[in-house]
């Protein structure tokens, strides 16, 4: 049994699926959709001349890291754990035939520090940030001080019951625009 875990994506119409870590092969065979929401494809239109800079708080173990490669021209990744960022150079390194060489990405450790004070040390503003976490709302603030004016975010937030709170902050207090508001993970421009 084959239990190594592989990227997929599928793109079925105008749909750009989520990458899938197939972690259990003999159980899902062939190509698996894991989220058929259009994060991605949001970001790729929002972002149609590209982004020159993106940082990313967490690669996600590489699979969205691989993917934002192809629409960024820098990214920056902050993760805590040197051997993580190991494994997730490793499994990027991998998808190149599927998205091409894989460039202009830091990786940067962080140790453990906590994910406020990543964001209150980042070096300089970016055109996107993406940012998965619990209570995402909280780092609004401090995330707006990071974008460049016009810039983009892409939030996941963990916990779904504070998903329409996030939306009314973002909407009413801040002013930001999305595509749509119903994805699991939302991609938002600032104004």
């Amino acid at each position: 049994m084959n239990n190594t875990i592989t990227l997929r994506k599928t793109t079925i119409g105008g749909h750009t699926y989520r990458p899938f870590w197939n972690v259990h092969k003999a159980e899902r065979p062939n190509t698996c959709r894991y989220l058929s929401d259009s994060t991605y494809q949001a970001v790729s239109n929002t972002e149609a001349d590209g982004i020159q800079w993106l940082a990313e708080i967490g690669s996600d173990m590489g699979r969205s890291t691989a993917w934002l490669s192809n629409i960024a021209q820098n990214i920056d990744v902050y993760e805590q754990d040197t051997r993580y960022i190991e494994l997730c150079k490793q499994q990027c390194a991998r998808q190149q035939d599927k998205y091409g060489p894989i460039r202009n990405i830091n990786w940067i450790e962080t140790d453990f520090i906590s994910t406020m004070e990543v964001l209150e040390s980042l070096p300089k503003k970016y055109d996107a940030i993406k940012i998965s976490a619990n209570t995402v709302v909280k780092y609004l603030p401090t995330l707006i001080t990071k974008i460049n004016e016009g810039g983009t975010l892409i939030l996941d937030e963990w916990d779904r019951f504070l998903k329409p709170n996030l939306i009314h902050v973002l909407q009413q207090e801040y002013g930001f625009t999305s595509q749509r508001w119903d994805s699991a993970t939302l991609v938002v421009r600032h104004k």
